[in-house]
């Protein structure tokens, strides 16, 4: 079963991202921030968009 990262991991990762950002953007941000794999894995199943906030990002990751 693949395993995705919690909000608050998310959080952690993206919280100095000065939004709008792209998924490209939001993955390389949490890269440089040092994100562990299921926050990179969590980030790269979102569909292809600009996120306006983190809040947005957090609605679009995929369930738990």
């Amino acid at each position: 079963m693949t395993q995705y990262a919690y909000d608050d991991d998310i959080k952690a990762a993206l919280n100095d991202a000065d939004f709008p950002l792209g998924k490209d953007d939001l993955v390389r941000h949490a890269e440089q921030a040092g994100a562990g794999e299921e926050v990179l894995r969590s980030l790269r199943t979102l569909p292809l968009a600009d996120y306006r906030s983190l809040d947005e990002v957090l609605r679009s990751t995929p369930d738990r």
